[in-house]
């Protein structure tokens, strides 16, 4: 019986060496696994720890599947069935520039180079970033889009909501002394696109623009246009030639006093 702290297995490698230290090379055309690690026991300790203990260069771990077959994966994990901890925790302690995961796509593949998918009733967040701590300059997503040809959207969301009261886009601005835009949208370019472009192609009942001002006392403008430019065209253009006859262009009712 050895002793606790032994190890089964210990590899040495001389130190100039170029060869790897343990190579496993499988040939065969079995179902069999290269290594095998089965845990059976109630132990505490990691099934693989890395620690390095000088300035390697090196990679981890290196995956390199150039040659596999096309349904080979890289990394398979399941996790249990009541775990209360991360599946996968990746803890950046770095101080320079380098990124925490970087995926970059060099082919013209027509996958999906991150996704996300529910098969069961999860009740958390698909994705929750958290930047209380953050230095002031960060941005929580940052998109640069394709300058020349693109027809896809750079933000593009389906709602197939048929019940409940959710709303697919909802903004919270709960700082105190908040004085940043909620939206900010700064044209840079002479584009002639609609900066905002809605199609009504149902028989919605709803309000396109619902304001609400009952909760607070709001002191700005709901609305305020103001250009020091030669501006040459409509503030407002509407437009009732196919509407019904009761139609009003614009319907105000007012209950103040004094005015």
């Amino acid at each position: 019986t050895a002793a606790a702290a032994s190890e089964g297995l210990l590899l040495i490698a001389p130190a100039g060496h170029t060869g790897a230290a343990l190579s496993i090379a499988d040939a065969g055309t079995t179902t069999g696994y290269a290594i095998l690690i089965a845990e059976s026991s109630t132990s505490s300790g990691g099934g693989i720890s890395f620690t390095t203990a000088g300035a390697m260069t090196g990679d981890a771990i290196n995956l390199n599947l150039a040659n596999a077959g096309a349904t080979g994966q890289a990394l398979v994990a399941t996790t249990g069935a009541a775990t209360t901890s991360d599946f996968i925790l990746v803890t950046h302690a770095g101080t320079g520039a380098g990124s925490g995961i970087a995926v970059t796509a060099n082919t013209t593949f027509t996958g999906n180079l991150i996704a996300l998918k529910a098969t069961g009733a999860m009740t958390g967040d698909f994705l929750n970033v958290t930047m209380t701590n953050a230095g002031n300059s960060a941005d929580g997503i940052a998109m640069t889009g394709t300058p020349v040809g693109r027809t896809g959207s750079m933000i593009l969301i389906t709602d197939a909501q048929t019940t409940g009261s959710g709303a697919t886009l909802a903004i919270t601005k709960s700082g105190a002394l908040a004085v940043g835009d909620v939206i900010d949208i700064t044209l840079s370019a002479t584009g002639a696109g609609p900066v905002f472009d809605i199609n009504i192609a149902a028989a919605y009942t709803g309000v396109i623009f619902d304001i609400d001002g009952s909760v607070g006392v709001h002191t700005g403008d709901i609305l305020n246009f103001n250009t020091t430019q030669a501006f040459n065209a409509d503030i407002f253009d509407i437009v009732l030639t196919n509407c019904v006859a009761s139609v009003r262009a614009l319907f105000i009712t007012g209950s103040a006093t004094t005015r």
